[in-house]
């Protein structure tokens, strides 16, 4: 059920990402992600980080939200707006939402960097209330992954009811999930 949810999610973001695109006409399509819905070549995305600034600011200045891969757009919505540290049960609802992006991490062609950009980009469309509270979003669901990096990972998944996960997850998968969260550090 959860899968075919965000099986429909995607679809819905791919459609309109699509008719975003046909109807601006001012979208840079070299710096846009192309192919599957999890994401495709690194190539397609200029990389312009410095080496003393956050490297996903520097290079969300080329990228713009309709060239955030559909995917990992089903992810970050969800951090968005289920993960609310200090609520009740934000633990279990972020261990959801680090689930998710590891199995996104998992399929994606993306790279790190690429992944950390986009997330940015994301952010950076972020009305203001939203945009305020999405870095302890994402410093929730870091705090949720360096968890599930240790033995106490399955439990905590065992306690969300996370069942259909690809857990345990690859090193690579981690680094592209931690991506996400340290998307908006400085």
């Amino acid at each position: 059920m959860k899968r075919t949810l965000i099986l429909l999610i995607t679809l819905l973001s791919l459609l309109f990402a699509a008719c975003g695109s046909a109807a601006s006409g001012s979208i840079k399509s070299e710096n846009a992600p192309t192919g599957s819905e999890s994401g495709t070549s690194a190539e397609s995305v200029t990389e312009t980080a410095t080496s003393d600034s956050n490297p996903a600011a520097a290079s969300s200045s080329e990228i713009t939200i309709s060239d955030v891969d559909a995917g990992l757009s089903v992810v970050l919505t969800e951090i968005k707006d289920m993960v609310h540290p200090g609520e009740a049960g934000a633990s279990l609802k972020s261990a959801q939402a680090a689930a998710d992006a590891l199995d996104f991490a998992l399929g994606t062609d993306l790279n790190a960097d690429m992944i950390a950009a986009m997330t940015y980009a994301y952010y950076d469309s972020l009305h203001e209330a939203a945009a305020d509270e999405f870095p302890e979003q994402l410093q929730l669901l870091d705090d949720t992954l360096n968890t599930l990096r240790t033995a106490e990972g399955e439990s905590l998944l065992e306690d969300a009811g996370i069942s259909d996960s690809s857990y345990p997850w690859t090193d690579e998968a981690f680094e592209r999930a931690e991506a996400i969260a340290h998307a908006c550090s400085n």
